[in-house]
């Protein structure tokens, strides 16, 4: 059993100090391939935030689904999403990921000390899109007088890299396979530094993290089974912008559907680029 290597980054600014930690697990897949984990999210609850009194005292753990109070969010993050029902569901893994940072969800642009906007890149009409909306966003950063931070994630963000950061002023690039690192990323943005993390993953499909049902729908939930893409189809970018396929394991599937079970749905729908390609390996070799 290949040896795990910890390690442990003190960030500090004006409103927090707090500990991120980061797990390396070799084999590596075309880098060095990282996953949060439970020690992360408990000393990330029991954070100090310099600027509140309270404490975080009492947390949930389930896997990676917490369960915060509302008080208990310093800063609020504001999530824009455009494209596929697989972007609508990635927004979601997000939002769960960010509460380990401190943010909730808001519904409004005014409440927002960040904006994600989850992005699709399939058509060039889809990134137009997206530029004018950045025009407009940056156009309400310079009126606020609070800081605002933008983020591109998703499709755009893998296929135009650090171009975003350069050319359109963003402060933070995610493509998506790199939602678990939003935390340091939203760190180092909050220091006033530009963050952009857009590896690929052979293995990467979020098992761990109960996604946050942040739409008003609360019939039909979204469960994504599988990621990327083997076809290479001439007229597609998904395999370039989402990588190659690969699937959940049943097992984290079933606890998703548990919790919209638990939550009240009445529907889930099943997602993937090719869900009829859905082909989980135990370690063992069977399927």
């Amino acid at each position: 059993m290949p040896a795990l290597i910890i390690s442990a980054r003190l960030l500090s600014n004006s409103n927090s100090l707090f500990f991120l930690f980061r797990i390396f697990q070799p084999p590596f897949d075309g880098g060095i391939r990282h996953q949060t984990v439970k020690i992360f999210c408990y000393f990330r609850l029991l954070s100090v935030n310099l600027r509140r009194k309270n404490y975080y005292n009492s947390f949930l753990m389930n896997n990676m689904n917490l369960t915060y109070k509302p008080e208990e969010f310093s800063k609020m993050l504001f999530i824009e999403t455009y494209g596929c029902q697989m972007n609508v569901a990635d927004s979601e893994v997000v939002a769960s990921v960010m509460k380990m940072a401190g943010y909730g969800v808001c519904q409004s642009l005014d409440d927002a000390d960040a904006i994600f906007i989850n992005t699709c890149s399939i058509r060039d009409n889809a990134e137009q899109k997206i530029f004018s909306r950045l025009n407009q966003l940056h156009a309400l950063q310079r009126k606020r007088a609070k800081r605002l931070i933008i983020g591109i994630i998703g499709c755009m963000a893998e296929r135009m890299k650090d171009t975003l950061i350069n050319e359109h002023g963003v402060d933070i690039v995610a493509g998506p396979d790199a939602y678990l690192d939003l935390p340091n990323l939203i760190a180092a943005a909050e220091n006033g530094e530009k963050a952009i993390d857009i590896d690929l993953s052979l293995t990467e499909t979020y098992r761990d993290v109960i996604p946050s049902r942040i739409s008003g729908n609360r019939v039909s939930g979204f469960i994504s089974i599988m990621r990327g893409c083997n076809n290479f189809c001439s007229y597609c970018i998904v395999p370039y912008t989402r990588g190659r396929e690969r699937s959940r394991e049943p097992k984290s599937i079933l606890n998703e559907l548990a919790d919209l079970r638990a939550k009240g749905f009445k529907e889930a729908t099943l997602l993937g680029q090719n869900v009829n390609s859905y082909r989980f390996e135990q370690p063992d070799g069977s399927v």
